[in-house]
């Protein structure tokens, strides 16, 4: 993001950290992240529900549905990169591995799908958890 500067930002992850959504908020009020919708897998609604109000309360827009693609999408004005990786949202001593691409034809491809998914999945906001 300090190369692409501000941007609206889109996630998917099977899980969630508490360490992933502080450096959300980090990004935030730094003015790196513009906007921030992330989807994620049901199980972290079942299993990880405290974390799940926690992102409620900084992400703009969480969707929840059956998910293990891990993406990031990065736009703004001059940007358009998509980062897919093997890796969770979470901090752990494992190999992984990941591209960046920045080829608007991927890039749209891709995101029509997360769109996709996105709009068909369960909306979580900070009034459920009330």
């Amino acid at each position: 993001m300090e190369e692409t500067g501000p941007a609206k930002v889109r996630i998917s992850s099977f899980s969630i950290t508490e360490t992933a959504i502080r450096s959300f908020v980090r990004l935030q009020e730094s003015g790196l992240i513009t906007s921030l919708t992330c989807l994620f897998d049901l199980s972290v609604k079942r299993y990880r529900v405290g974390l799940l109000f926690f992102a409620s309360n900084v992400i703009s827009e969480i969707g929840m549905t059956n998910i293990h693609a891990k993406m990031a999408f990065i736009e703004n004005e001059n940007w358009k990169v998509i980062v897919i990786t093997s890796a969770n949202l979470n901090i752990n001593d494992k190999k992984e591995a990941g591209v960046i691409i920045s080829i608007p034809y991927h890039y749209q491809n891709m995101l029509a799908h997360y769109e996709k998914w996105y709009n068909e999945s369960l909306k979580v906001t900070p009034d459920e958890f009330n």
